[in-house]
């Protein structure tokens, strides 16, 4: 028998097909209270005051159509078609009644049919482009029952199951775990449990947000605010809200969005943790109360999160490939209010999202990278702070974080539009731009929940505090130069030395707040600028050649900018970071010398060795030390023009070296000493980067072409560490001699 399309609920409609006669579509269905109608007084009070018969009523949800009531069902005998419609009504064939709607908040689900105690259902895409996993139902009437739930199209269960509700979604359980598939689930109804609801994952609407600003009700006007940014396509009103120091003149503004892909839930409680920080009273709220500003956006798609859409690939394009067309009045609305509150300029910008489901960067924690390098060496600095000071369960890990050039993270996957990152990046004054994709169940093996969200979202205020105090702490004062011909020897501790750009006389020492410069006809490796044994020198920032020159009027000796560490030490405290803030051969064509004899560089910052130019560092018995938080490193080869060279014959090197970060060539030579920490070689798609080990020691990670091209050779000395040659790039290992001591050695690992 065909099964009914949309036909009209008339005799001449919907029952055509069944002739009203005893021996007809009632034949099975005694009219008697000993029939079907026994459980159900046909009165207005009775079964229908529950099923109202309109397009309206009941069949709202359940359309009879093709792709609704009836489109899966068929069958060679109006029995059975019977008893498929009488079990969807929530009349099965043993009388025990359930139902399964879309009633829900951001409710989506499409029934196929129910087989006995199996409901085979799918996700509405609705205009989502290709295929996504968002869906939400609940079930009633059901207790005491176990039913098999099964999603015919694709696949749609987290690695935990369903996320399911008994009390109308004030706490979640992952119930069904147990046997859930990426595909199927089964459930057993408590005998109690009247209303279910199941979802893909934990929903987060309107409702929350106010439920979260409600809380904080007696700080309203003092630490926060909040405002109507636009009215969505559909008519609601999207919010906005400024938290933290409302004077309008803040000393860092912060920017932070979720829900560009509505159907990405758990990111809204990292962000909602992120803001409860700032109402906190410890040091950190209060910090946040006196310094710092909070723009704050919640549903970038807000009709989609209130109407339970899937957000992404959203046709003509999602709101997060918006930022070219600014089809989207949430994109238009960002726009603008960041021009008239914070006249484009933001300390930072970050963005919360979800990944997929399963797998590889789906269930851990990441930043996403992008090829913009000084912005993506401050991902890994904020990186590698988050992972030192969290303390919640997600288990975040710098390590984890998706490079430019792997896996999906390319340019074919911004074919669509430019992603908002990309237009912070390019179009606003940002000193930070970033982005967490928060996994929906699983963290590196760990349960993911509304908690354990809100959990890292502390942890990653405290992440941003700290980069604000130490990798973006601004500079103050003006450049300081090094000037030969004012000074009477050449040492640091010469006042007399140092001036001005303009040449006017400082009058003292470079304190921790300056930019000191350095650069031809000043210095050269036969008459350096010497740090004696005894002297603390200090700086901000220091630039080895920092102005453009030329092979002639850099190569020849006494035109090489040279500093020398002859047993005193040179900090920079300060903690004021970006990939050049230490950096020798800074400029295009500039060469610049770093030579350490004796004494100690002791940096919280980062040594960038051939940014531009052409730069060297000579350790021959000194100490090369970065700092203990993890987040600085010496990078060799910094730039497609830049050569970076560290030779060490002696002394001892802390820290993590990039050799061709992006496009140089960075060279590590090792005849003696030690050096301890982790070295990437070919951190760029082009560019060489090359590890030299001829003695001395090694000890720590080697990745030998992380993404271009990388050379490991060794022909005496030891290492003891964990090597992976060719991890995203081409890795060659070169062994003529010496010891090695591994757990084990990976060839090849991505593609």
């Amino acid at each position: 028998m065909k099964m009914i399309r949309s036909e009209a609920k008339t005799v001449g409609g919907f029952f055509r097909h069944f002739p009203l006669t005893a021996g007809g579509f009632f034949r099975h269905l005694p009219l008697t209270v000993g029939g079907f109608f026994r459980h159900f007084p046909l009165t207005a009070g009775g079964f229908f005051r529950h099923l109202p018969l309109t397009v309206g009523g009941f069949f709202r949800h359940l359309p009879l159509t093709v792709g609704g009531l009836f489109c899966a069902s068929s069958g060679s005998s109006t029995s059975a078609f019977l008893a498929l419609a009488l079990a969807v009504l929530g009349v099965p064939a043993d009388g025990m009644s359930f139902t399964l709607d879309k009633n829900v908040p951001a409710g989506n689900i499409a029934l196929d049919r129910i087989e006995g105690d199996t409901v085979y259902v799918h996700q509405e895409l609705r205009d989502t482009s290709g295929d996504w996993f968002y869906w939400a139902f609940r079930v009633t009437g059901a207790q005491g029952r176990t039913l098999d739930f099964r999603f015919t199209k694709s696949v749609a269960v987290g690695t935990r199951g369903p996320c399911v509700s008994l009390d109308l979604g004030q706490t979640w359980n992952y119930a069904a775990e147990n046997g859930a598939t990426r595909t199927s689930f089964r459930y057993t109804f408590p005998t109690n449990a009247t209303e279910v609801w199941f979802y893909e994952t934990i929903p987060y609407l309107q409702t929350d947000w106010e439920a979260f600003l409600a809380r904080h009700a007696a700080d309203r006007g003092t630490v926060f605010e909040t405002g109507v940014l636009c009215q969505s396509r559909k008519g609601r009103n999207v919010e906005k809200a400024v938290f933290g120091n409302l004077s309008g003149n803040p000393k860092h503004r912060i920017f932070l969005s979720a829900r560009r892909h509505c159907s990405e839930t758990m990111a809204s409680f990292v962000m909602e943790g992120i803001l409860e920080s700032v109402f906190a009273q410890d040091e950190t709220g209060a910090w946040y109360r006196a310094n710092v500003e909070i723009m704050a956006v919640p549903f970038m798609d807000k009709d989609g999160c209130e109407e339970g859409d899937q957000g992404k690939n959203r046709q003509p394009h999602d709101h997060n490939r918006d930022y070219t067309d600014f089809l989207y009045p949430e994109t238009r609305g960002i726009r603008d209010w960041i021009a008239e509150r914070a006249d484009n300029k933001l300390d930072i910008f970050f963005d919360f999202h979800c990944p997929w489901l399963y797998g590889n960067y789906n269930e851990f924690v990441y930043q996403v990278h992008g090829k913009q390098a000084e912005n993506t060496a401050k991902m890994i600095a904020f990186g590698k702070i988050v992972e030192a000071l969290q303390t919640g369960s997600m288990a975040y890990r710098e390590a984890d974080d998706l490079r430019w050039g792997v896996s999906w993270n390319s340019d074919a996957n911004y074919t669509a539009g430019r992603a908002v990152k990309m237009w912070a990046l390019e179009e606003l004054s940002c000193g930070f731009v970033s982005e967490f994709e928060i996994p929906f169940a699983t963290a590196n093996g760990m349960v993911v929940t509304r908690e354990s969200c809100r959990e890292f979202g502390r942890d990653t205020a405290r992440a941003f505090r700290r980069f604000l105090e130490e990798v973006q702490t601004p500079l103050e004062g003006p450049d300081i130069w090094y000037q030969v011909s004012s000074a009477p020897d050449r040492f640091w501790t010469t006042t007399n030395g140092w001036v001005t750009g303009s040449g006017t006389p400082l009058q003292r020492l470079p304190s921790f707040r300056d930019r000191v410069t350095m650069n031809s006809s000043q210095t050269g490796p036969d008459n350096p600028l010497i740090i004696p044994a005894g002297q603390e020198a200090v700086c901000g920032t220091l630039y080895l050649a920092s102005i453009a020159g030329t092979a002639n009027n850099y190569a020849a000796d006494g035109r090489i900018p040279t500093l020398q560490l002859h047993g005193g030490t040179l900090s920079t405290p300060s903690n004021t970071w970006d990939l050049t803030a230490v950096t020798v051969g800074r400029a295009k064509g500039g060469y610049g010398l770093l030579k350490i004899e004796s004494g100690s560089l002791v940096t919280n910052t980062c040594l960038a060795v051939g940014y531009e130019g052409i730069g060297e560092v000579r350790n021959n018995g000194g100490s090369l030390h970065f700092g203990t938080s993890g987040t600085r490193n010496l990078t060799l080869g910094a730039r497609a023009s830049g050569t970076g060279r560290y030779v060490q014959e002696s002394g001892s090197f802390i820290g993590s070296m990039h050799l061709s970060q992006n496009g140089g060539t960075g060279t590590v030579e090792i005849a003696g000493g030690t050096v301890k920490g982790n070295v990437y070689a070919g951190c760029g798609e082009i560019g060489l980067g090359t590890l030299s080990l001829r003695g001395g020691s090694v000890t720590g990670d080697l990745t030998i072409g992380q993404l271009g091209r990388g050379i490991w050779e060794m022909s005496g000395g030891s290492y003891s560490g964990t090597p992976v040659i060719g991890k995203s790039g081409t890795g060659e290992f070169r062994f003529r001699g010496g010891t090695v001591s591994i757990p084990n050695l990976t060839l090849g690992e991505s593609a």
